[in-house]
């Protein structure tokens, strides 16, 4: 496989891990009465975490490997 579209699967990863924590979040807040903002912080912590540092990685991923013409 090419290294020119890695950042493709890199991106896909992203959203997918954005849908899940969306997904997570919200079934604990309909299943939780009383939240608490440590909870919706340590969700936080547990997802976007790894999406941001996913995202700058294949942001540097894709300048390095991408064609310059595009």
């Amino acid at each position: 496989m090419k290294k020119e579209i890695w950042y493709k699967y890199l991106y896909g990863a992203v959203a997918i891990l954005i849908i899940a924590f969306a997904i997570r979040l919200g079934v604990d807040l309909a299943k939780h009465v009383n939240i608490t903002w440590s909870f919706i912080l340590d969700r936080t912590l547990d997802y976007l975490v790894p999406i941001i540092l996913l995202f700058i990685f294949s942001k540097i991923w894709k300048n390095k490997y991408s064609p310059k013409g595009k």
